[in-house]
């Protein structure tokens, strides 16, 4: 087991929290990217017990927690839509997690062709077979609020859909959605229910019982890193996330078996 551990070096910067955003209202964009896709309120739980999860994956990598120096990266690059939040998040969080990954043999990368029209804005692979294990999307933290009387649980339920359609699109049982100012890491509990993480804020630090953003991507990664734990075997189709509810009938699809089952499925919002 001590074979694993990272240098120490390593182990701070994934303690550490990440940089702050350079950003300029006055160049913002203040048209969102938007998607037909939502979850009902009712398919959405909390996630129990997520930092202790964290905590007990990265363990054999990072040991028991102890006191560091945290190590911030200075930024220079300036953003101001979807595509720049994206491209940061990558940086700052993604490239740095994906080199303490190595170890365990699968890639993080950012996509860039796909033959569906739906496209992740980032994905975890499996470098020899090429298989998507984890979804990610990224948002504009400056247009990322509920609408008037609209509760954060519906809100975020609502912007969940479209990471569910890709969860279920490829058969993945983990995902998040990020503004990089706040992360919610996603967990499929079963075919129309998903567990929700605490927001992971960008200043957040690790301690002895808080983790810090990279900590969770580190663990998504090991959680990627196993092919029958990170894949949910069914697809349940485009009826998991539409917009209204509808009546009708909808097909479990296997990865392996194609159509198994057919029945009647309500979404309820």
């Amino acid at each position: 087991m001590s074979s694993l551990r990272l240098p120490h070096d390593r182990r701070q910067k994934l303690w550490s929290r990440i940089p702050d955003l350079i950003t300029d209202a006055g160049l913002r964009t203040l048209k969102p990217g938007t998607s037909k896709f939502t979850l009902s309120p009712t398919r959405v739980r909390s996630w129990p017990d997520f930092a202790k999860e964290v905590k007990a994956l990265v363990e054999p990598y990072c040991g028991k927690y102890e006191a560091f120096n945290s190590i911030v990266a200075k930024e220079f690059f300036t953003v101001a839509n979807e595509l720049g939040v994206q491209g940061r998040f990558v940086n700052n969080v993604l490239h740095p997690v994906g080199e303490k990954g190595q170890k365990r043999k699968r890639g993080l990368q950012k996509i860039k062709k796909a033959k569906s029209k739906l496209i992740p804005d980032i994905v975890m692979v499996d470098r020899k077979t090429h298989t998507i294990r984890v979804v990610g999307e990224a948002k504009t933290f400056w247009t990322f609020a509920p609408k008037k009387r609209q509760t954060w649980h519906n809100f975020l339920s609502a912007k969940l859909g479209q990471v569910a359609r890709y969860m279920d699109d490829h058969y993945c049982r983990y995902g998040f959605l990020t503004t990089y100012e706040h992360t919610w890491f996603v967990k499929r509990q079963d075919d129309t229910h998903f567990l929700m993480s605490p927001p992971i804020s960008a200043t957040a630090q690790s301690s002895a019982y808080g983790v810090s953003l990279r900590e969770c991507l580190f663990a998504t990664a090991i959680r990627a890193a196993d092919d029958k734990k990170s894949d949910y075997g069914v697809r349940c189709g485009p009826q998991l996330t539409l917009r209204r509810y509808t009546p009708s009938l909808i097909g479990r699809y296997s990865r392996r078996h194609g159509l198994i089952e057919r029945y009647s499925y309500t979404q309820f919002l």
